[in-house]
């Protein structure tokens, strides 16, 4: 798949991410319980899934090939994107969408730089080079400015 169809799929997902945090913080707010609300969030999407999955004939791998993944793969992605969204869920009512959601950007990239920089997880390496580094401060810079209330 050429690099720009990837771009323009990262980009709508994005875009979902950010109109389902909107929603979901606002679910937190109201039921007071961030954890609820990404409780819920998980249901919704497992059943959703599972929908999916009976209805397209997905082929699901066999048991040997699953067997054989170690049980921390299976359980830290779950547990730290719950954390991470009860999180956001909790902030967003108080910080507002569009400060919460550059703040957590900022933090996927400064965190992806690294894993992308030693290749850990079995993803690409990408070195972090200067210029590269100086575009992480530019983000984190313009999060910032975004944020920037001069004092009354």
């Amino acid at each position: 798949m050429p690099n720009t169809q990837l771009a323009l799929i990262s980009l709508t997902a994005g875009m979902a991410i950010s109109l389902q945090s909107s929603l979901s913080g606002q679910l937190s707010q109201r039921i007071n319980n961030p954890l609820l609300a990404s409780a819920s969030v998980y249901l919704i999407g497992l059943l959703g899934i599972a929908v999916y999955l009976a209805t397209h004939r997905s082929q699901l791998p066999a048991r040997e090939i699953l067997s054989q993944v170690p049980l921390y793969l299976w359980l830290t992605g779950g547990l730290i994107s719950a954390l991470a969204l009860s999180t956001i869920y909790k902030v967003m009512p108080d910080f507002g969408v569009a400060s919460t959601l550059l703040f957590v950007i900022c933090g996927q990239l400064l965190v992806g730089a690294v894993v992308s920089h030693f290749a850990w997880f079995g993803m690409p390496a990408a070195p972090l080079t200067p210029t590269r580094l100086a575009s992480l401060l530019l983000v984190l810079a313009g999060a910032s400015l975004y944020n920037y209330q001069p004092a009354a």
